[in-house]
């Protein structure tokens, strides 16, 4: 579709044509989230971009720009941290106008989805590092750094795990070995239960999981912009034991405390229910049905 030769259609219809796949009322409570915030914002950007000859990749970029000059603002003092915690809402709207163009357009692309990733992996990862010496500088205190590694390996590790999820379940497919260890499992063999049942299939099986996807997809990080405006207005801090805190400390150690107790459950779980084998039976299931 030409879009400089061609009318771009109006907002509502932008909204069914880019944003159609997201409005299931029984899908992840995320989604729902988006519906009420970031996608009531980011069809106005699409509906904008439009009019330009700007790409998918290259809205992807500005993404990681917003989201990267974000995590800089964290370590200035005062008000600054604010204007990164808006630049991080800039980076998950062009996160999502990316897509968006790419559907409108019909220029959906693995190469364009895997820069998605790694714009994601990237900004998520540093969130953490570049809060850690923003409260170093703070309270001069190097501990801060345990808790921010931690936490930003725990994310890196965290996409690993999935990334190498995938590889495990495709290999035999794409490169037609290995293929014997399979006989001897069926598909009604495997756990396909809870967690699992839920990634395979997109769509959360109880309110427990819908409400577990949220507050990890989103509580994680907007808690974080919660607790840094607030001590960026207020500046309190408080003794705890030994440590010096405020809001962003104690936060800063609550996540590089539970992310990798997390990331080992998830771990245990992926190994004791065979993941990659219910992944690769799930390729296969939708390779038939697109034959």
């Amino acid at each position: 579709m030409n879009t400089s030769e061609q009318k771009i259609s109006s907002i509502k219809e932008l909204r069914k044509i880019c944003q159609g796949a997201y409005m299931d009322v029984e899908g992840p409570l995320s989604e729902a989230f988006n519906r009420l915030t970031y996608y009531k914002i980011s069809i106005y950007f699409t509906w904008l971009f439009l009019h330009t000859s700007i790409t998918p990749n290259q809205v992807t970029l500005l993404s990681l720009l917003a989201g990267f000059s974000g995590c800089i603002l964290l370590t200035f003092p005062g008000y600054f941290p604010i204007l990164g915690v808006i630049l991080f809402q800039f980076w998950i709207i062009f996160d999502m106008v990316d897509g968006e163009i790419a559907r409108y357009k019909n220029i959906c692309s693995l190469t364009g989805a895997f820069f998605d990733r790694l714009n994601t992996a990237v900004v998520e990862a540093c969130i953490f590092s570049f809060l850690s010496y923003s409260l170093y500088l703070t309270f001069g205190d190097i501990r801060v750094f345990i808790f921010g590694l931690s936490a930003s390996i725990s994310i890196l590790l965290l996409k690993i795990i999935f990334s190498y999820l995938h590889i495990a379940a495709l290999e035999p497919i794409l490169h037609k070995k290995h293929t014997e260890m399979f006989r001897k499992y069926k598909k009604t063999d495997l756990k396909e239960v809870g967690l699992l049942h839920d990634y395979l299939s997109a769509k959360p099986s109880s309110n427990f999981m819908r409400i577990a996807e949220l507050l990890i997809g989103y509580g994680l990080y907007n808690s974080m912009y919660v607790v840094v405006t607030f001590d960026s207005i207020f500046g309190l801090s408080f003794s705890l034991f030994s440590f010096s805190l405020n809001l962003s400390y104690l936060y800063l150690i609550s996540v590089g405390v539970v992310l990798p107790i997390a990331l080992i459950f998830l771990v245990y779980y992926m190994v004791s229910n065979n993941a990659p084998e219910g992944m690769y039976f799930k390729i296969l299931e939708n390779l038939k049905h697109e034959e």
